[in-house]
């Protein structure tokens, strides 16, 4: 939101292994691209308790709760990141499949404009 908001131009590089929040933060540049090794992984968002930690059924509820607000948004985001080429209801089954995105695919789905 910031990167937005500021109005920044950057340009992000993806290479290796690419997971988790590191997918929306490579989503953010105005130019990305990808070596041609990189492979991005979706997933299915969640939380590690403390190991002291107790949770109620109504605290459980409150995190899945959370967690599916923040799955809805990531999806989101990502389809706008790519001008509605990667829509937040196919990101949403890749996250559910836990899938690898290799660098052709990557292009395809407007993740990135180009193999460096």
């Amino acid at each position: 939101d910031m990167i937005k908001f500021y109005n920044i131009n950057l340009t992000t590089i993806a290479s290796g292994g690419v997971g988790s929040m590191a997918v929306p933060i490579f989503a953010s540049g105005i130019k990305r691209f990808v070596t041609k090794h990189t492979d991005i992984f979706l997933h299915d968002l969640g939380f590690s308790p403390d190991r002291d930690e107790r949770l109620s059924i109504t605290e459980l509820h409150r995190k899945s709760d959370n967690l599916e607000v923040s799955q809805k948004w990531y999806a989101e985001y990502l389809e706008e990141r790519t001008s509605g080429k990667f829509k937040a209801s196919k990101v949403l089954k890749l996250m559910k499949a836990e899938v690898y995105l290799y660098p052709e695919e990557i292009i395809k789905l407007g993740l990135a404009h180009e193999i460096i």
